[in-house]
């Protein structure tokens, strides 16, 4: 028997689009913008959410395949580095509390036009964070009211920590893991096996939702019953007809 809900956040919770924040670094970098831009789209008509999806491109684990589409560059940091590809990549380091905002941020200032501020590459980067639907927001309020406890697990960065804390403040939650705060990311077991341990949860008494292949056989490993949202609001549909 479900007794607990285990939540990822982005197009799980979050509705992210990355071409929003790929286009908004294409006009603070010399020379890229077309062909960040053109890359973003490419990716999202392709349907691969992995690498279509920032930071998630880091589940991929290929740093050359996110070298060849993001392209090479001279500067410090390349394209691919910007949006995680590999462990080493600066996105990848940021989601797992290796660098600091400052280091991030000024890390990105380098590979920018002259005259980019700080809230410049704040704003590109926040982009991406489309919302929380309220009708989604209504719907973890109905789990809770029923005796579902929820939880998040989510490999995400420390400026996109304080903005879904306040988009998710009035959901009670029993407890929120981030990957910059653990310093771990998914799909790495490890996390699963944090949230056992500190929760004192059962996996077989625990869903866990996600959008990532990847991320789901982990969970699977971990023991817990798992849910593959590979479309906006599935996890939604589902809990509405088993409760109505």
């Amino acid at each position: 028997m479900i007794k607990n809900i285990l939540f990822d956040l982005g197009n799980v919770l979050i509705d992210v689009d990355i071409r929003k924040t790929l286009r908004a670094f294409g006009t603070l970098r010399e020379g890229m913008g077309d062909r960040l831009q053109a890359t973003g789209d490419w990716q999202q008509a392709t349907g691969n959410r992995q690498q279509a999806t920032g930071y998630w491109l880091q589940a991929t684990g290929n740093r050359r395949e996110g070298d060849r589409l993001m392209g090479e560059s001279n500067t410090i940091i390349t394209a691919g580095d910007l949006l995680g590809a590999g462990e080493s990549g600066l996105v990848a380091k940021y989601q797992v509390g290796e660098i600091s905002t400052d280091e991030f941020i000024n890390a990105i200032l380098t590979i920018c036009k002259p005259g980019t501020t700080r809230q410049d590459v704040i704003d590109a980067w926040m982009a991406m964070l489309v919302g929380i639907p309220e009708a989604r927001k209504q719907k973890l309020l109905e789990l809770h009211k029923a005796g579902y406890k929820l939880y998040v697990l989510s490999n995400i960065n420390e400026l996109h920590v304080e903005w879904t804390k306040e988009q998710l403040k009035d959901i009670p939650f029993e407890q929120m893991f981030f990957s910059n705060e653990i310093h771990l990311a998914k799909p790495d077991v490890r996390c699963y096996e944090m949230v056992i341990r500190e929760t004192g949860i059962k996996p077989e008494e625990t869903l866990y939702i996600d959008d990532l292949p990847a991320n789901i056989e982990a969970g699977q490993k971990a023991g817990f019953e798992c849910f593959l949202n590979d479309r906006a609001d599935k996890w939604v549909e589902y809990f509405y007809r088993i409760t109505h």
